[in-house]
This record gives C-alpha cells, sequence and structure tokens, in this order.
C-alpha cells in the first residue's frame, strides 16, 4: 500500500514569526498595566472617600456638640437667675417682665430656636426666633388657656398679639413631661412645635424644684431641626454625596438635601423613616443598612460599601451621643461615581500612553 502523500506545511514568513510574539506581548503589557492602574485607582478612590467621610463626620459631630450644648446652657443660666431673685419665678402672673428678659436673652444665642419657661398652672411664657425676626408668646396670666404670640419688628416694637390657641396647657407637652418625669435636665423627643407654621423640634429640658424640693414648673429651650438641615447642606460632599441623621429606631431626624422629611398627617407635622424617604439615595443606603446592621448595636463607626452593578457607594456610620440622652447616627453616604470619572479618564490615557 503507497504511502499517503503529506503536504508539507507552508513556511511561516520570517516577520510573523518575529512580530506576533511582540504585539501579544505588547498587548499583555498594555492589558496588564491598564488593570494595574484601574485596580490602583479604585484604591485610590476607596481611602479618598473614606478621607472625605471622616472629614465630614467630625465636622458634623463638633457642630453637634457645640450646638447641643447651649440649650442646657441657658436653662442653667435661667435657673441659677430665678435663684437668684434677678428674675420671677414660676408662680409670677405678670408676664411681661419675662418676655422681655427671653427677648433679649435669645438675641444672644442665634443657634437656639425658643426659650421658654412652663409652670405647674399650665402657663408659659417665651421667646422664639422666626427666621428672620422675632416674636414673643405667653399664655395670658402665665396660666393655662389663651395663648398668643407677637412679632418684634426691627425697631423693637411689638405686635399685636395673635391668639394661637385658647386651651393651651403647657403640662400636657412633651417637652414638659420628658424633664418632670426625669427629673433632671434631659431631651424631649421631637415634637410638632406650636406655630402659625408646622415645624419639629428637639427641646433641652430642665425641671425646678425650689429649696423644699417641691417641683415648680421645667424651663426649656429648643432647636428646631430646620436649623440642622441648614448646616448639613452647607457641607460640601463630593460632587453627589449626602449626609443625614436618624434616631436609633430609623426615624429621620435631618438632611443635606432639601425633601418632605416629614409630612402633614391632618396638618399635624409627621416624620418620616429614612427608609421611606423620597431620596433614592438615603432610601438605598438605609435598606442596605438595616438588612446589613443592628442599629440599635452601633457603639463605634462604621465603614461600608454598598456594591451594586455600576452603581457602588461608600457608606459611613458614625454614632452621636451627649450627657443628655440624645443619641442619633450620622449617616454619610458618597457614590464612587463621583470619583471614578478622573480614575477612568487616567486610566485611558496611561494604556494610550503605554
Amino acid at each position: 500500500m503507497p504511502a499517503p502523500h503529506i503536504r508539507p506545511l507552508a513556511p511561516i514568513p520570517l516577520r510573523w514569526v518575529l512580530i506576533v510574539p511582540f504585539i501579544l506581548q505588547a498587548v499583555g503589557v498594555v492589558a496588564l498595566v491598564g488593570y494595574l492602574s484601574y485596580r490602583s485607582g479604585q484604591q485610590a478612590v476607596s481611602d479618598l472617600a473614606e478621607q472625605l467621610m471622616v472629614e465630614v463626620g467630625d465636622r458634623t459631630t463638633l457642630y453637634l456638640e457645640k450646638t447641643l450644648e447651649v440649650p442646657h446652657l441657658v436653662n442653667q443660666l435661667n435657673a441659677n437667675a430665678i435663684r437668684l431673685g434677678m428674675i420671677p419665678g414660676f408662680d409670677s402672673t405678670n408676664t411681661a417682665f419675662l418676655e422681655q428678659v427671653f427677648l433679649q436673652q435669645i438675641k444672644q444665642f442665634p443657634t437656639i430656636s425658643t426659650i421658654a419657661i412652663a409652670n405647674e398652672r399650665g402657663g408659659m411664657v417665651g421667646s422664639v426666633h422666626n427666621n428672620p425676626g422675632l416674636s414673643v408668646y405667653r399664655t395670658q396670666g402665665f396660666t393655662r388657656g389663651i395663648f398668643s404670640i407677637s412679632e418684634i419688628d426691627a425697631m423693637g416694637k411689638e405686635a399685636p398679639a395673635l391668639v394661637i390657641s385658647k386651651t393651651y396647657d403647657a403640662r400636657k407637652r412633651p417637652w414638659y413631661q420628658t424633664p418632670k418625669q426625669a427629673g433632671q435636665a434631659t431631651w424631649s423627643p421631637i415634637y410638632h412645635l406650636m406655630a402659625r407654621v408646622p415645624l419639629l423640634s428637639v427641646s433641652a429640658g430642665l425641671p425646678f424644684y425650689d429649696k423644699t424640693g417641691k417641683f415648680q414648673g421645667v424651663l426649656a429651650t429648643d432647636i428646631i431641626l430646620d436649623n440642622l438641615n441648614q448646616f448639613l447642606a452647607k457641607l460640601k460632599i463630593g460632587k453627589s454625596g449626602q449626609v443625614f441623621i436618624i434616631e436609633r429606631s430609623g426615624l429621620l431626624v435631618a438632611s443635606s438635601k432639601a425633601q418632605p422629611w416629614w409630612t402633614l398627617d391632618a396638618d399635624k407635622p409627621e416624620r418620616v423613616r429614612a427608609i421611606e424617604s423620597t431620596n433614592p439615595l438615603i432610601q438605598n443606603a438605609m435598606a442596605y443598612l438595616t438588612r446589613s446592621l443592628n442599629l440599635e448595636k452601633i457603639n463605634t463607626a462604621q465603614q461600608l460599601v454598598i456594591r451594586q452593578e455600576n452603581a457602588h457607594q461608600f457608606v459611613r456610620v458614625i454614632p452621636f451621643r451627649d450627657r443628655q440622652g440624645l443619641d442619633w447616627l450620622i449617616v454619610i453616604v458618597v457614590p464612587e461615581s463621583d470619583f471614578m470619572a478622573q480614575i477612568q479618564q487616567n486610566t485611558r490615557t496611561t494604556i494610550l500612553l503605554s
């Protein structure tokens, strides 16, 4: 049987032998350089995001510490003044002098929303920052009943009183009940401030006792939550990062972005849970946090990454507490995309130069 005829392979051109390995090697080097550049860029982004969030967290914590200590200081100053007989006490029936005292006092503390005194007769006297402008308010005779407010113009002239309620009783308000029950300086729950426009506020309360230990009433100094929003809105957090504050329950306290963070239910402001926010960044971050962490047990700062297809987000959660019982969480969210555009451009440039 004759042997099959095998055609010899065509010779490979020498230039292919020289060029192809070089091209493959060059492509491999470029790919490796591009990959390493991209990975290095990702690490740089992670480091930069962490540095940014730590800085924003520190600034927010410092602001809260400084701002939230002032209301308790004001209460203590007023308690001392009452004990020394410098201003009328809780048994007074003439509100005019107290109105002027609190009016002058609130001018000295721009971060404070209201300063007030309330007694066991259900009466209340105070002053309020309207942003802009100032007002004083009182219950008639410093007892429960007719509650009215008067605006103060730029010349210090008091406008005619506007009646807000005819059945007001300070003893029924959460800012009064909480310090009375605690028996010491404390914070009220966040509550609906009695005003012409719906407002949510948190009140620093100090119960006052006479020399025999008998409870006389409460000194209260408030901060309207919108003041916290205004501070957070001024923070620069990358291109589209946000910071918001929540209670351990998940209820929203404040946010850096204008949004409906409370809703009206029968004309009464009801707070929004962060996970139900209309802000997608807040909603998404809270959904992840509630799945990944027990909010009640966060005692130290937590750094996380929400990994989603083409939409990674860096998250930092910082607990905030004070001596009077506040227990909040500061949450900072920064999309990875805020930094990656420049990294990707650098990677493309590196590949081209390679």
